[in-house]
């Protein structure tokens, strides 16, 4: 019973993951235009500023953006490959000298 909770909700992280990713992809070389607008208030004026994709313009791919839309596939290909397998801690392993990291 647990095993088909833990597998639906696998597959629930990863339909999540893949449609962030598929959005992410379309967004990746969007161009991003500032808006600001004035509205008159009883205060005075107030100034709001935002963002808003432009999707029928390309601009160039944002190369930080890329490296972690990759990261996201390898989680999604781990969640769908291996939806049995729960981590039950972090493993450490050390490379090298360790006595001045443990004072």
């Amino acid at each position: 019973m647990e095993d088909q909770n833990v597998e639906a909700r696998a597959a629930a992280v990863a339909e999540g993951l893949l449609t962030a990713l598929e959005r992410a992809v379309k967004e990746l070389s969007a161009v991003v235009a500032t808006r600001k607008e004035k509205k008159k208030t009883e205060d005075g004026e107030m100034m709001t500023e935002y963002q808003v994709l432009l999707p029928e313009k390309q601009g160039s791919v944002d190369r930080a953006a890329l490296r972690q839309l990759v990261g996201v596939l390898k989680d999604l290909r781990e969640v769908l490959m291996n939806p049995e397998e729960t981590s039950s801690g972090i493993a450490v392993t050390w490379e090298g000298d360790t006595h001045d990291c443990a004072q």
